[in-house]
């Protein structure tokens, strides 16, 4: 028997969102994440999906929780 995979469904519109409304660029939301730019961009566009690390760090840089990343029903709270 396999290990059971970790699926998180993340949400690239929250990310961006989130990033736009604390103010900051991609390089520095990248910068404060320990990640490349490019990187970023292509998780807020849905080209690619954080690893958890990756989304514990970023959720950290918003001053978030990680569920604040992940889709569901309800809103992000203002």
């Amino acid at each position: 028997m396999g290990r059971p995979t970790l699926t998180l469904d993340f949400s690239p519109a929250r990310l961006r969102d989130l990033r736009e409304r604390s103010g900051l660029l991609v390089r520095d939301l990248a910068a404060h994440a320990g990640i490349d730019p490019s990187a970023l961009s292509r998780y807020e566009n849905g080209k690619r999906t954080p690893t958890p690390a990756i989304l514990n760090r970023l959720a950290h840089a918003l001053k978030v929780k990680v569920d604040d990343l992940l889709a569901d029903d309800s809103a992000v709270a203002s």
